[in-house]
């Protein structure tokens, strides 16, 4: 009997244990949540939209890691995004004109609601 009432007590100690554990360090997944962002890329030079501009993103200073890219603008310029990002990590982003006339932009993004402007220089000749 006594060799029972201690297993009992070692399997609820170890249960209490882990319960404990997982609620002050949670778990790697409650760390990540999905953000959606909406862009609109316009000329720097007139404020014309720009059609078919790539928008990649990877976490803010994440050098190590490749960028992912998520489409390209359409005819209004406007582009919807929905990003994985990590709590108080802003996202780093890439605006790539796919026609080669405007240069690359990248930046980063603390804001988080309604829509986002970006302006693209032409290219120098």
């Amino acid at each position: 009997m006594r060799k029972l009432l201690r297993k009992i007590l070692k399997g609820a100690s170890l249960t209490t244990a882990l319960f404990i554990f997982e609620a002050c360090y949670g778990s790697y997944d409650g760390y990540m949540h999905s953000r959606t962002y909406n862009f609109t890329v316009v000329s720097k030079e007139d404020n014309t939209p720009v059609y078919g501009v790539y928008v990649c993103s990877r976490p803010y200073k994440s050098e190590f890691l490749d960028w992912g890219r998520y489409g390209t603008t359409d005819e209004a310029g406007s582009i919807k995004v929905d990003v994985e990002v990590m709590d108080e990590m802003a996202p780093e982003f890439r605006f790539e004109d796919m026609n080669g006339i405007y240069e690359p932009k990248d930046t980063v993004i603390i804001r988080r609601d309604g829509e986002i402007v970006v302006k693209l220089s032409k290219k120098a000749e």
